[in-house]
């Protein structure tokens, strides 16, 4: 009668599979979030039962599978890649692909009395898709979903969601996430392929697909202790990324500094590693300096360049100089890591933001260079409000985390802007093997 798995928002039903395994789904969550459900509890999210293939009372219906927020998907979506401009591009191929499969039937009819019904209703679609663009598309997924949450479970109706049967369930995934709040629950519904479906002797064949095409991408700091930082961060803050985002090591002997983070990008780059890379500098003139080293075009299109965001703390900070003392913007200046671990570390005990001193002046972007006093003291602050959080979460709702929330969404943006390194390449079709 055949296998089935479904997507659930909220309780209820939105995109159901029959006979397809869709492992690429499962890598976007982790083992913390497996859910076991059973008797009434099961039956909402029991994609068997909608589909009367489940002969068995209630209280013997159980579900297996795996349950996360919108927003938690979302994030783990951008960070692999699945951002809304390779969704866009995404939904906008597929659509293109039904309307020629839709031709290839077409065609396979013409000239036959006995099928006219089916072309008419051929003609039709391929009519409609013609004249569809993605905006009036995702108003049709809004108006489908609408329906979805309101009237009885029917995993027969996928509406416009219809194209992504057989195809990669990341971009359906990246598209429901669209119309829901962050706060909303989706559960994928695994019990007929947990309980019989997994093959048993070839285990390769079932490859998570982001060891194919989508693997976790790698970030690149100016040095150890940034990339601390940014690790605990997301351990800390945003902690159902953690998987899906990998720091360069630099306990194995890797150099530091601006300089030598962009001759690390260029060395991947001439390497041919094919992973999605992000190199993140500090926001100040140093950094600026040395990425000037990187020509227009140097790097390939999956790997990234950006600096530590404009940090609003930045705007009116104290300075140290030739000159005395001042207040003054330091944004693009004097922007290191340090600035961005809150004002709780900047302040400490005394009260008083720590100042920047004035460096060296930069000739190639025409600005001096500023730098934190006291840096030790400051970094090893942080690794006691580290600590603090660590052992105590409730303790994070009394830090400033302004800072690096600030560099965490410019970091997932920026990845969920990174193409994957493999171009796509659309499934063999008749086509292939008639020429056309």
């Amino acid at each position: 009668m055949g296998d089935y798995s479904g997507i659930y928002v909220d309780g209820k039903e939105i995109f159901t599979y029959r006979n397809e395994m869709h492992l690429e789904l499962e890598d976007l969550f982790s083992r913390q979030e497996t859910t076991y459900l059973v008797g009434a509890d099961a039956v909402p999210y029991s994609s068997a039962w909608h589909a009367a293939n489940l002969n068995c009372e209630v209280d013997d219906v159980e579900v297996y599978g795996l349950c996360a927020t919108v927003g938690a998907l979302r994030e783990r979506l951008n960070a692999l890649g699945f951002g809304y401009q390779v969704m866009k591009s995404s939904v906008c191929r597929l659509l293109e692909e039904e309307i020629e499969q839709s031709k290839r039937f077409l065609e396979q009819y013409e000239g036959s009395n006995t099928a006219s019904l089916y072309q008419e209703s051929l003609r039709r679609k391929i009519q409609d898709l013609s004249n569809l663009n993605f905006e009036v598309w995702q108003e049709r997924v809004s108006s489908h979903i609408a329906k979805k949450q309101t009237n009885p479970p029917d995993w027969r109706e996928s509406g416009p969601l219809d194209i992504f049967q057989g195809n990669d369930s990341r971009i359906l995934m990246r598209v429901l996430v669209e119309h829901f709040e962050d706060d909303c629950s989706v559960f994928l519904d695994l019990t007929d392929y947990i309980e019989d479906a997994y093959p048993s002797n070839d285990s390769s064949e079932w490859m998570p697909v982001w060891q194919l095409d989508a693997t976790p991408p790698i970030v690149i700091t100016e040095g150890s202790f940034d990339a601390t930082v940014l690790r605990s961060a997301i351990e800390i803050l945003r902690p159902h990324l953690a998987p899906y985002i990998r720091f360069l090591d630099y306990s194995v002997g890797n150099e530091g500094g601006a300089a030598a983070a962009v001759r690390t990008l260029k060395s991947f780059a001439a390497a041919g590693i094919a992973h999605r890379i992000v190199a993140i500098f500090d926001n100040d003139s140093a950094a600026y300096e040395a990425v000037l080293a990187l020509r227009p075009n140097s790097i390939p299109a999956h790997y990234g360049v950006m600096h530590y965001p404009h940090l609003p703390l930045a705007e009116a900070y104290p300075t140290l100089g030739p000159q005395g003392d001042s207040v003054m913007d330091v944004n693009g200046l004097a922007g290191s890591i340090e600035l961005y671990l809150g004002r709780d570390v900047l302040e400490g005990e005394s009260g008083t933001l720590t100042p920047v001193q004035w460096k060296g002046y930069m000739h190639k972007v025409g600005a001096y260079q500023g730098e934190v006093t006291n840096k030790g003291a400051l970094q090893n602050s942080f690794r006691a409000k580290i600590d603090d959080a660590m052992a105590d979460s409730e303790v994070i709702k009394n830090q400033d985390w302004s800072g690096l929330e600030l560099i965490l969404d410019a970091l997932v943006e920026k990845l969920s802007h990174l193409p994957a390194a493999r171009p796509y390449d659309a499934p063999i079709s008749v086509a292939d093997f008639m020429g056309d």
